[in-house]
């Protein structure tokens, strides 16, 4: 008698399309702190640790951080750490 064993990833489609989301949602929040604060980046792209001014915060910046912590939430709670 020969019994057959086959290891599957489930879901993987659903995870690649979160890791998808998680990364738009980081490039989106970058993309709106360096227009909303050009001055606080060099040319080449670095932050310039000499300005000690606060970093400016827009209205959709702040939405879409909150987007991306609702995101980490659920994620936690499909895994199950949440009670």
């Amino acid at each position: 008698m020969i019994i057959k064993v086959e290891l599957k990833i489930l879901a993987e489609k659903y995870r690649n399309k979160m890791k998808k989301k998680k990364q738009d949602y980081k490039r989106k929040l970058d993309r709106q702190r360096r227009a909303n604060n050009p001055n606080k980046y060099n040319a080449d792209g670095t932050i310039n640790i000499e300005n000690k001014e606060k970093w400016k915060k827009s209205k959709s910046y702040l939405k879409t951080k909150l987007k991306l912590f609702k995101f980490y939430r659920e994620k936690s709670q499909r895994k199950g750490t949440i009670s």
